[in-house]
């Protein structure tokens, strides 16, 4: 038997070497896109087990959901990522189970790990590994996370996938390994840091259980390979826990306003649930409601930014560019103070009506009334408009509209 485990340890170490300075799965090497992933639901209803290693005596490592409570052998409670976690020391600490706890086909295992080490060591394990044995086992080989399936079969895996980042970095990295429990082709993803980094492909299908049940912080069935590091807040999914691409665009990368003119911008997100807060870079130059609406206040230019409010802080921005607004211009007339002119009590100017006009006095306001053979001014508190339509009696034509006198040449 004592041969037996170091047979195996030996074959698990050679598999994980081979796999190397990259991710391969059955003869094919593979590195995911980069990205920013959020989940795309809630998968509280699908998790088996969940030890976050808050517990700073005794030996029981108590579950917060599920039934599968651990014993810890040895190992140490210290600061975590969250609250408190477990340290295993690499020699002899690890945590035992009476369950295999890890559910077979479709699965999610997470779990957050804070390492320096670089020797081949097991993290979870289930399985009597390259040996005819069933089970699951995830490690660590050469500064790498490593996801195998044992497959019954001697001298062969399952799977075998490799992540491409390192994490014995000395800080904590969030690890998250999913399969389907199908051999569909590239159904085994690994996410470290919530980014997909590698993925692989199954051989075949689960229908055994494992062959042991788990052990934390060494092979299982074996004193063997114990792990050098810290662990916190280990989660069990029956269930694939996915991942989409976070992102976050506007509809306008511009925006021209003239002072006083308002237009909406329109944010789009991914997953379309994430809400977004609105800011302004200068708000003396252009506001933004929370809706997106953008309001020129003076000439200038500011940017205006869009952020996702789910915490992964994503942004796109506009360039708003705000300019004066020009008075209309009074094209082909000349604006002059009319001689003898006064106010009256409405504040409205009063002029002497021109020599061949005729004045009516109407307190409705402004209006224009004309014939062809003279002109009427009407006087009203609204303003005195003069209107001038073929008056063949005078050299020239005046207009008084809007409290202006206008006057132009008299043309053939």
């Amino acid at each position: 038997m004592k041969n037996y485990f170091k047979k195996f340890s030996i074959m698990f170490v050679m598999a994980l070497a081979i796999i190397g300075v990259g991710m391969i799965s059955n003869g094919t090497v593979a590195k995911a896109a980069d990205g920013d992933y959020v989940l795309k639901k809630d998968y509280s209803a699908n998790l088996v087990a969940n030890y976050k290693f808050e517990e700073t005596s005794g030996t029981t490592c108590n579950i917060s959901k599920g039934a599968y409570v651990g014993t810890y052998n040895g190992t140490t409670s210290v600061t975590g990522s969250v609250g408190n976690a477990r340290s295993f020391n690499g020699t002899n600490d690890y945590i035992s189970f009476g369950n295999q706890v890890i559910p077979l086909g479709r699965k999610s295992i997470q779990f957050k790990i804070k390492t320096t080490s670089t020797s081949g060591s097991h993290i979870l394990s289930n399985s009597g590994g390259f040996s005819a044995k069933y089970g699951t086992n995830i490690g660590i080989n050469s500064g790498k996370i490593v996801f195998a399936l044992s497959k019954s079969t001697g001298g062969t895996y399952n799977s075998i996938v490799s992540s491409n980042i390192y994490i014995n970095d000395g800080n904590w990295h969030d690890v998250l390994i999913t399969w389907d429990g199908t051999t569909t082709t590239n159904a085994i993803k690994i996410y470290i840091d919530g980014t997909l980094d590698a993925s692989g492909t199954a051989l075949s299908t689960e229908t055994n259980d494992a062959s042991y049940n788990l052990s934390i912080g060494k092979q299982a069935g074996a004193s063997a390979y114990y792990f050098n590091g810290q662990l916190d807040e280990l989660e069990i999914y029956n269930d694939v826990v996915e991942y989409e691409n976070e992102s976050i665009t506007l509809d306008k990368a511009t925006m021209d306003l003239t002072e006083g003119a308002s237009e909406q911008l329109i944010a789009t997100t991914t997953p379309s649930a994430v809400g977004v807060t609105w800011t302004s870079s200068d708000q003396s130059i252009a506001t933004v409601d929370l809706t997106g609406k953008v309001t020129g206040v003076k000439e200038g230019t500011c940017t205006i930014t869009a952020t996702t409010t789910d915490g992964s802080n994503l942004s796109a921005s506009c360039t708003v560019t705000v300019t004066k607004q020009i008075p209309p211009s009074n094209s082909g007339t000349t604006t002059v103070n009319p001689s003898g002119a006064t106010t009256n009590s409405n504040g409205i100017l009063n002029i002497n009506t021109p020599s061949g006009f005729t004045q009516n006095n109407n307190n409705g306001g402004n209006g224009n009334s004309s014939n062809n053979s003279g002109n009427t001014n009407n006087s009203g508190n609204s303003g005195n408009n003069y209107s001038n339509n073929n008056n063949s009696n005078s050299n020239n034509n005046y207009y008084y509209y809007n409290n202006y006198y206008y006057y132009s040449g008299k043309t053939a």
